[in-house]
């Protein structure tokens, strides 16, 4: 009852709704489990984020850009287009064929928007 007291007293008083849902939750965390759970939250967000998933797609954006700075990503892309420039809307066409090449190099989807977004746009 105090959460949503204290949310529609911060809603009204014309607080930005981020700040006061984050002062909400708050307020529920210490009404119903002390500070306790206050010092052991970063514990367990660093254990959640300790996984390999999350520390391999940085280095997936990483070998994106390199292989953009390189101009790999530049031959690749011409090499799409000249596969299937000529169709219509070969932009696009080329975008799907240059991404099916890179994926197979690095298989990230996130690495193809690093590394295609600059050349194509």
């Amino acid at each position: 009852m105090v959460v949503l007291a204290l949310f529609f007293i911060l809603l009204f008083l014309g607080m930005p709704i981020g700040f006061t849902l984050g002062l909400a939750g708050l307020a529920g965390i210490i009404d119903a489990g002390g500070t306790s759970f206050l010092s052991m939250a970063p514990k367990r967000f660093f254990a959640g984020l300790n996984l390999f998933p999350f520390l391999a797609m940085p280095f997936f954006i990483l070998a994106g850009e390199i292989m953009n700075h390189t101009g790999i990503t530049h031959r690749l892309v011409q090499f799409a287009e000249t596969l299937v420039g000529y169709l219509r809307g070969g932009l696009a066409h080329t975008n799907m064929v240059a991404s099916v090449f890179f994926a197979g190099i690095t298989g990230a989807a996130t690495a193809d928007a690093a590394a295609f977004g600059k050349t194509l746009v």
